[in-house]
């Protein structure tokens, strides 16, 4: 996997927060349908650890599934999009999505389903597979609550994600599998002690 790694801290290239970390594997679901897209998940092992401070933070990982998504606000996705075609030059994005209760086609139970916000370019970022959905829950804390998976092109803009909370289990077993167990504990519980991780979502 030496061709695979991420970057965390102010990506400017002169910037001393500027991090990067080789992925030493990438773990696919195995319930992942090519037919459908269910269960469109990864985990990405780092081959040393991820350090966390003032500018690099994770985000809280759900922990209630019975948490309704109409009672979060504020959801944002973020993404690397061509600023400049002719150029290549790659910025990161971030745009507004509402949630859909019913989409065109069949959901599955590990699926979120939005549209995008009319005034804004949402849409134009929805192609970057992996980036991340996260909303704000009735206490204005952040929450990582889907992953994008795929867009619609023919089902009224509707842009599909990866249901965060519904892989806590699978995440929980997986990480302890390769002797680096991570336990989602929720903005319920979560501590300001948290100083490294090695698996990163995706």
């Amino acid at each position: 996997m030496n061709s695979v790694s991420i970057v965390v801290g102010d990506l400017k290239s002169n910037s001393s927060t500027k991090k990067t970390y080789p992925i030493k594997e990438v773990i696919v679901n195995e319930a992942f349908s090519k037919d459908n897209n269910s269960n469109d998940i990864a985990l990405l092992l780092t081959s040393e650890s991820i350090r966390f401070h003032n500018f690099v933070q994770p985000v809280c990982y759900p922990d209630d599934f019975r948490l309704p998504i109409e009672s979060l606000k504020n959801c944002w996705i973020t993404t690397w999009a061509l600023t400049n075609t002719s150029v290549k030059i790659p910025a990161l994005q971030k745009a507004v999505l509402y949630h859909v209760k019913s989409c065109c086609f069949k959901m599955k139970e590990n699926m979120i389903c939005t549209n995008d916000d009319p005034h804004s370019n949402s849409g134009d970022s929805m192609g970057d597979n992996g980036g991340p959905l996260v909303c704000q829950d009735e206490r204005e804390i952040w929450l990582i609550f889907g992953i994008v998976s795929f867009r619609s092109t023919d089902c009224n803009s509707a842009n599909v994600f990866a249901r965060i909370v519904r892989f806590k289990d699978w995440v929980i077993k997986t990480t302890a599998l390769e002797g680096k167990p991570f336990i989602p504990q929720g903005a319920s519980s979560q501590s300001k002690d948290l100083e490294v991780a090695e698996f990163v979502g995706g």
